[in-house]
């Protein structure tokens, strides 16, 4: 399995961490990291904890997920749906679904698309209403993208909004699907590195178990008794 780590750069954050509109949001994210994938350097860190810049990292493999380090304490990730092939610095995107090479072409047209969703309203609309500037090729793709389960997982550090109700909205918690009205939160007792976060999703790690909420743990006692997620031994 290889591992591909690219920086991110601030201009980029704000289309990287903004999600609120579930399955075009997705496709537009995935289309961005694409872009990324064949168009830029990766860094040969491969200590991920020790990162201090936005980073998007992605380990290759059959069942491939997209990792997105915005900050210090927030991350997050979903799943790949396409097909990735590296040869040294170079890489290739496909859909052996769709039999479709994703170029730089297919991306920008497919972005187009999605832009066009807010005037057209959905996907048949958009697709019906083309005016032939857009390949099939594009259309296979974003059609591809609007179908797949996007498996979406944050980390997030929030102390302002916990305030007062960390049982209700904890300071760490993992929040669960990419939807305002699919969301939802699992609370952690402490914070979470990159590489914790990424050994959640991994098959090849073993599973965390759920524990209840105790009000005003210590932490010396946190230790002993794990977390809201806690690693089997």
């Amino acid at each position: 399995m290889k591992r591909v780590i690219i920086p991110i750069e601030n201009y980029e954050l704000d289309d990287y961490k903004t999600h609120k509109d579930g399955m075009k949001d997705y496709a537009y994210l995935i289309l961005l990291i694409s872009r990324k994938l064949i168009s830029f350097p990766y860094l040969s860190e491969e200590n991920i904890n020790s990162i201090s810049k936005p980073f998007l990292m992605m380990d290759i493999c059959k069942n491939s997920r997209a990792f997105l380090f915005i900050s210090h304490n927030k991350y997050f990730c979903v799943s790949y749906p396409l097909n990735i092939k590296q040869d040294g610095n170079n890489v290739k995107i496909y859909s052996t679904e769709k039999n479709v090479e994703v170029t730089n072409q297919v991306i920008s047209e497919c972005i187009g698309i999605i832009s066009s969703l807010a005037t057209n309203g959905n996907f048949i609309d958009a697709w019906m209403n083309d005016d032939g500037s857009n390949t099939q090729a594009s259309l296979d793709i974003l059609e591809l993208l609007l179908h797949t389960e996007p498996s979406y997982l944050r980390y997030d550090y929030d102390p302002i909004t916990a305030k007062g109700k960390e049982a209700r909205h904890p300071v760490h918690h993992l929040d669960i699907n990419m939807s305002r009205k699919g969301k939802y939160k699992l609370g952690l007792y402490e914070h979470l590195s990159p590489k914790d976060f990424v050994d959640i999703v991994s098959e090849d790690k073993d599973c965390h178990f759920l524990s209840k909420y105790v009000a005003c743990i210590p932490k010396r006692t946190q230790k002993k008794k794990g977390r809201n997620l806690k690693k089997k031994r």
